[in-house]
């Protein structure tokens, strides 16, 4: 297959990825103007920006409230170039005003005290705690670097993935179109550059939080920043999409051929250890792990860990959702027979006994918005929309409702008990959140 084919299967790749995905600062005395970009390159002289003067002190990250249970939903609406926090029935919570080029990535911390976003290559980072007003906590500026040399053009919505670590004192920057990966440490706003040569794939920290997993050009990798290589995992021209366990102890990533006929699905464990093939499909058939295409708690791993949900993609192009434990056993069609293509997305439920999903239907006029039982019960459709793309099946704190983001611009809550629609927002957004 020509490489201009491996690259185009690769952008797709990051659309269906991205990899995707808050802890309270403290706000008195913060200059909410834009951080002085101290970017530095591990082993070289520091650099920063000399046209801002350099911030003295380093402004202390420090998580102090405890969120309440109020379910809200997050996005970025690019027409008023605010982000916005709602409740469910639309009530609205708060807003913070500034303009930019929205990207994909809205990604809670871990804790869920803080929300990050980017507009352009500005790193906006809000306290989204549910406890106090949403407001600006920081805005720490990302480096402009060229395009890497036989990169193709990536749409600049997905140009970056971002991954927080697990503390939620960090976030890994990874442009994907220069090929690069930066740390950003919140308390001193420094951006630090760990690694070259990334593909196009999304970015995971160790469950420790002291390295980031990411696809180089010739196999996985993993960097902690210390100046040292990157240490090689697993090796393979075209390798992608690491997502961990919800444990921590095994890395569910994905493997293609030389000329992109099969890719199969692999896990390693801590350091690289223990590398276990999952699928064995060979021929014209061709099976993906889908990454939810946001990060709010989506993962291709059931809560408890035990199993994963995944795609599979026969010779004729006939598109199942598929199951299997988490050593590659039983596997299991959940629904199948869906128009040939991909499912646009799907994310498991909190309790882990069902999944969402999204589809088309044939002739593509509509979009189906269902529901599979993990069990094998079967397939309930919840909606059939009639909007161009609906994706991102978001499953509400509580489990009781799923929420979809429609291509018109649309944020359509559905109960999932199958009485209907709960409520409709225009969002003009790309992307959303559920918040607790």
């Amino acid at each position: 297959m020509k490489k201009s084919k491996i690259w185009h299967f690769l952008v797709i790749l990051l659309l269906l990825s991205c990899l995707a995905l808050a802890c309270s600062v403290g706000i008195g005395g913060i200059n909410l103007e834009e951080d002085t970009p101290v970017v530095q390159v591990v082993g070289q002289t520091q650099v920063s920006d000399p046209s801002q003067p350099t911030q003295a002190g380093a402004e202390p990250v420090l998580p102090t409230a405890a969120p309440r249970p109020v379910e809200r939903i997050a996005f970025y609406d690019m027409q008023n170039k605010e982000l916005v926090v709602v409740q469910p029935d639309g009530v609205r919570l708060g807003s913070v005003v500034e303009a930019g080029d929205a990207r994909f990535n809205l990604l809670p911390s871990p804790d869920h005290h803080l929300l990050a976003f980017l507009l352009g290559r500005k790193l906006m980072i809000v306290q989204a705690d549910g406890m106090s007003p949403v407001q600006m906590v920081k805005i720490i500026p990302l480096p402009d670097a060229p395009p890497a040399q036989g990169v193709p053009q990536i749409e600049a919505a997905y140009q970056y993935d971002l991954a927080w670590s697990p503390d939620s004192q960090r976030l890994a920057a990874a442009d994907l179109q220069a090929g690069l990966l930066y740390v950003v440490d919140l308390a001193s706003s420094a951006v630090t550059q760990w690694a070259s040569g990334l593909a196009m794939s999304a970015v995971a920290w160790t469950p420790d939080g002291q390295w980031v997993v990411f696809a180089g050009q010739d196999g996985l990798y993993q960097s902690r920043g210390d100046g040292q290589s990157p240490a090689l995992l697993a090796s393979g021209q075209l390798t992608g999409s690491p997502v961990w366990s919800p444990d921590g102890g095994r890395l569910l990533f994905w493997r293609a051929d030389a000329g992109y006929v099969t890719v199969n699905l692999f896990t390693l464990g801590l350091g690289g250890q223990g590398e276990q093939t999952l699928t064995n499909v060979s021929g014209e058939s061709n099976l993906h792990s889908t990454i939810p295409m946001t990060r709010f708690g989506g993962s291709p791993w059931s809560p408890e860990g035990g199993r994963i949900a995944y795609q599979y993609i026969d010779a004729a192009h006939n598109v199942s959702l598929m199951m299997m434990n988490a050593d590659g056993s039983g596997q299991t069609a959940l629904a199948s027979g869906l128009m040939a293509g991909s499912i646009y997305s799907f994310g498991w439920s909190a309790d882990g006994t069902r999944l969402a999903l999204t589809y088309p239907v044939p002739g593509g006029d509509r979009m189906i918005v269902a529901v599979a039982q993990a069990d094998g019960g079967g397939v309930q459709t919840l909606a059939e929309d009639g909007a161009r793309s609906v994706t991102l099946p978001a499953w509400s704190p509580d489990g009781s409702r799923l929420a979809y983001l429609a291509g018109d611009g649309r944020i359509s809550i559905r109960a999932v008990d199958g009485s209907g629609e709960v409520a409709s927002h225009t969002c003009n957004c790309i992307n959303f959140v559920w918040l607790p």
